[in-house]
This record gives C-alpha cells, sequence and structure tokens, in this order.
C-alpha cells in the first residue's frame, strides 16, 4: 500500500497523509477468521455433538439400568454438578 500513500514530514518529524487512504483502510480481510470460525462449526457439528449425544444416551442407560436394579433414591444416582 505505501506506494499508494502519499505523504509528507512533519515539523515534528512524524509522517502526515497528504492523500485520501480511507479507502484503503476501511474493510479489512476477515477471510481467515471466517474460515477458522466454519472449520469450528463444522467439527462441533460432525463430531462433538455427535459424541456429546451419545454420552448422554450411555449416561440415561447406565442411571436406568442403575435404578432398576438398585431401590436408592435419585439424588445419589445423579451426577455431582
Amino acid at each position: 500500500m505505501l506506494p499508494c500513500v502519499e505523504w509528507g514530514p512533519t515539523p515534528h518529524g512524524n509522517a502526515k497523509v497528504i492523500n485520501d487512504t480511507a479507502d484503503f483502510y476501511r474493510f479489512f480481510d476477515a477471510t481467515p477468521h471466517a474460515e477458522f470460525l466454519r472449520q469450528r462449526a463444522k467439527r462441533t457439528i460432525e463430531q462433538d455433538l455427535p459424541k456429546e449425544i451419545q454420552f448422554l444416551q450411555s449416561s440415561d442407560t447406565f442411571r436406568t439400568g442403575a435404578e432398576s436394579m438398585i431401590d436408592m433414591p435419585e439424588r445419589p444416582l445423579k451426577q455431582p454438578p
């Protein structure tokens, strides 16, 4: 972008941009961010959610089996918070 920016020195040793450069910086490229989020969403849908569902189903099956074999109040069978 530097060849497109006209600038000049200031009395305090800084650089002052002379031409209008707002269009160069107005919109940043969010492609890498969007790709990262898409990958995370895809992994969540394809891997994490099915594993979580399987865990919950197994937990429910275990709880049902334990309740049918052991006459205990429900409270001790619940998972701790």
